[in-house]
Order: structure tokens, then sequence, then C-alpha cells
């Protein structure tokens, strides 16, 4: 985006125009581009004004509501168990090595693998999107685990956005995965500051759904496991996304990362007929501890801006302090600023 999105509000890139449908169909898989007449046929009816009590959701308004560039869809072919998981004051990325984590550990456990037999699936495969270059790529995650943990490794430059099924032999094609059944998982992984041409919007504040047993698996890893990731009040750091209950995941200027989560359970008609606040549970209380702990003390020895805690320059939003002061002394006018003599 960068130039083309350049001086233009948030609002005005999350518009729909008919160039826009045109294209869509291009860089959507197979079982999304099903969708496309459906799609089509609401967009025409919303510019010719005959929905009558279907108005599109308004432009992006800086939350979750406005349905904006972040995003996170799982279409549910069969009702089941839903687990849902939000960090607020994180990156895009604090999501990366979680899920990695959890699909070893619920293949090695046998959930994944009963959960794709009784679905019909034969294995697992990983979109993973490039949010600089704006491309994506499926890897399946039995034939080419290697180079799916190399990528999702990279976490300033590629994110995961979705987990399929996969329902047939894995043979992708350029421009074409194939194969691919029912979403497992999808995660809002897109970079607003990157969307935006490089304006600081706020954070990506990211979020993801997963089908029950890859929940369960990222529950634990937040349960058991201690991880680093971009993100705290000020966004300039690399630290653990405390797991809390939803009453006490309030997020200051100064707090950590803090994440939440829910397991949603659905009736037969699709309606949710329950919501379980999991990291309430006092199975995480040894875990909020851990966070505690090892914040603190990752955070006092590197003296809260020395890598790896601080991110760095380039990783930091503009309108953050460390950012300005850079620019602010570094400027042609600045007073600190000593140009070398020419020759």
């Amino acid at each position: 985006m960068g130039k083309a999105s350049s001086g233009k509000k948030t609002g005005e890139l999350a518009g729909l125009t008919p160039r826009f449908l045109q294209l869509l169909p291009e860089v959507l898989p197979a079982p999304e581009r099903n969708r496309m007449p459906e799609l089509q046929a609401a967009f025409d009816q919303w510019r010719a004004g005959t929905n009558v009590g279907r108005a599109p959701a308004p432009p992006f308004a800086g939350n979750v509501s406005g349905q904006g560039p972040g995003f996170a869809e799982m279409p549910m072919s069969r009702v089941g168990p839903v687990g849902v998981l939000a960090i607020d004051k994180a990156g895009p990325a604090a999501f990366n090595l979680p899920v990695w984590e959890a699909l070893r550990r619920c293949r090695a456990d046998g959930s994944l693998t009963n959960y794709l037999q009784v679905q019909g699936a034969k294995g697992v495969v990983l979109e993973i999107w490039d949010v600089e270059q704006h491309r994506r790529v499926f890897l399946d995650l039995d034939a080419e685990s290697m180079a799916a943990q190399r990528l999702l490794g990279a976490t300033d430059k590629f994110n995961l956005k979705r987990v399929w099924a996969r329902t047939g032999d894995w043979k992708p094609a350029p421009g074409d995965p194939g194969s691919l059944g029912d979403v497992l998982l999808a995660a809002s992984t897109e970079k607003l500051a990157v969307i935006s041409g490089g304006e600081y919007l706020g954070k990506d504040d990211p979020v993801l759904l997963a089908v029950e047993p890859i929940a369960n698996a990222l529950n634990l890893f937040m349960r058991d496991r201690f991880y680093m990731t971009q993100g705290d009040g000020r966004g300039s750091h690399n630290m653990f996304p405390t797991p809390l209950a939803f009453g006490e995941a309030i997020a200051t200027v100064n707090s950590r990362a803090v994440s939440v989560s829910a397991m949603l359970s659905f009736d037969a008609k699709g309606e949710i007929r329950s919501i379980r606040d999991v990291f309430a549970d006092p199975a995480y209380d040894e875990a909020r501890e851990r966070a505690y702990r090892l914040n603190k003390a990752i955070w006092d020895a590197h003296g809260g801006n020395f890598s790896p805690v601080g991110v760095g320059a380039s990783k930091v939003e503009k309108s953050y302090p460390l950012a300005k002061m850079i620019a602010r002394i570094t400027a042609l006018e600045s007073p600190f600023l000593v140009q070398p003599a020419r020759k």
C-alpha cells in the first residue's frame, strides 16, 4: 500500500469499490471464491439501495466494531466449540509461536488427528502472510514443516493468518493452493501501520478463533510456557502477554500486554449457548505469577529499552517517544547534529 494509502484516513481504506470486488477472486483460495456470487449480489444490492434493512457495516472506526483491516473470521460448516484468544497492547505476530507450538502439541496428543478424522480431512495447511509485500503462501504442516517454522520465526515480516483442514493429497500449484476444506483457525494478522502507509493509528491488538483441539492447546501453551512478543502499554518492547480473567484484563499506559481466552459453545441453531472465561480458572494463577516475575526480571536486566526488551528504532511507531526523540535530534536543524566536513 505505502504511497497509495499515504494521506488517506483509515475509513477511506476500508471502503468497498467495484474494482475491489473485481480483483478479489484472483487472490482468494477456492473455498472462499465459491462465495463470490453471493458477495457480488449483496454488493450490487447495496449499491442499488435495494437491500432494505441490510445496511453494510460502517467504515473502520479504530476498533473491532468497525469491521476494519484487522479481522478473524471462521466460517462454521458444523456446530462445535470454538476458542477465542485475544491480546491487548500487542502486535499481529503475537500468535506465531503459540499457534506453532499448539499445533505440535495437539498433533502429539492425538486430539487434532481425531478431529480431522471425524471431519474427513487428511492433514493441515498453514496460510502465512508476508505483511510487508502483501503476499501469502500455503504450506502443508507435514510436508513443509521446516519451511513453515522458519517463516513464522521471522515475526517482523511473516504472520500466520489461517490454519486449514486439507481434504486431499497435497499438490500445491502457483496461485491455487487446492485441497482446502474448513478453516480450523483464523487470526487478525494485518499490520495497521503498513495498511495506513506508515501512520500510527493504534496497536494491532490481535485476536484469533480456533476449533476446540487447537484452542485447548493454545490455552495450555499460555499456562505452561513463557515467550516474548512485541507490545506493552507503549508498544515498543518485547514482553510476555499475561493471561488474565476478563474482569482483570485492563491495560494501562505502562502495563504489559494482556491476554484473555474464552471457549464458546453453541446450540443446534448456531446460537451461542455459553461462554467460559478460560484464564479465570485457578490453574492459571501460577502462569500469571510467572509472567509478572519474569517480565520484571527481564525488564530490570535490560533497562527497559535495550534489546531484546526494546524492539529498536526501526520497529517503533512514529508517534512513540523513542521515534520522536530520534527524529528530533537527527533533524537537519537539530543543534545536536554535526555535519561531516566536505573535502
